[in-house]
């Protein structure tokens, strides 16, 4: 019985130290769904002023 106790402690460790990590590694995961999200809004953002840009060009290079 003695045996259990140590070795049930070391399971209580190395599980509460697993928590830790995956806790850690849910964060890292967020913060960089975050950042994809900001890119993509701002590659969104860049093709939309170029599709307008590119508009205008066409329309004033029409009238030359």
């Amino acid at each position: 019985m003695q045996n259990v106790d140590p070795e049930f402690c070391e399971l209580k460790r190395m599980v509460a130290e697993q928590g830790r990590r995956l806790s850690n590694i849910e964060g890292q995961i967020q913060q960089l769904n975050r950042q994809a999200d900001n890119n993509f809004k701002q590659i969104i953002w860049q093709f939309v002023a170029f599709t307008i840009v590119m508009a205008i060009i066409i329309i004033l290079a029409s009238r030359i």
